[in-house]
């Protein structure tokens, strides 16, 4: 699932609605590979009418922010959406108070970027292993 890393959803939720858009940048590759982890997104308020099948939305789905494409819309008024990366199949049902907004604009990730979350991602696998490494010799792991 792609999600943003912010934890204060109605406050995301507020300041979208008063600038007209927020600029956020992509966590995971739940979306690969129309969007990649340090992508930037720029998302916009969407009335629920004038969402389409094939629209990138921002969601709050499970106490996150999701990003995911809408795959359907059902009769009862709620959205199917589904990261690109995921199986056909399936799909998490949202209703239109959960849609934050619509992507409008992708700024793909810079080499900085790319190395940022790797590092990030090394830091994390060091303070989960206690900050131990092990790397194996080349042709043993």
């Amino acid at each position: 699932m792609t999600t943003v890393s912010f934890k204060d959803l109605p406050e995301l939720s507020d300041l979208l609605l008063r600038q007209g858009m927020v600029r956020l940048r992509i966590a995971t590759g739940s979306m690969r590979p129309a969007l990649r982890e340090g992508d930037e997104i720029v998302v916009q308020p969407a009335a629920p009418e004038t969402l389409r099948v094939g629209d990138i939305l921002l969601v709050r789905y499970q106490g996150q922010m999701v990003c995911h494409r809408l795959v359907k819309i059902l009769d009862s008024g709620t959205f199917v959406i589904r990261g690109d990366a995921a199986p056909a199949a399936g799909g998490e049902q949202v209703r239109a108070d959960q849609i934050i907004g619509r992507v409008v604009q992708v700024k793909p990730r810079t080499l900085w970027t790319v190395l940022k979350f790797f590092l990030k991602g090394l830091l994390r696998s060091a303070k989960n292993s206690g900050g131990a490494f092990f790397c194996p010799p080349r042709g043993q792991g």
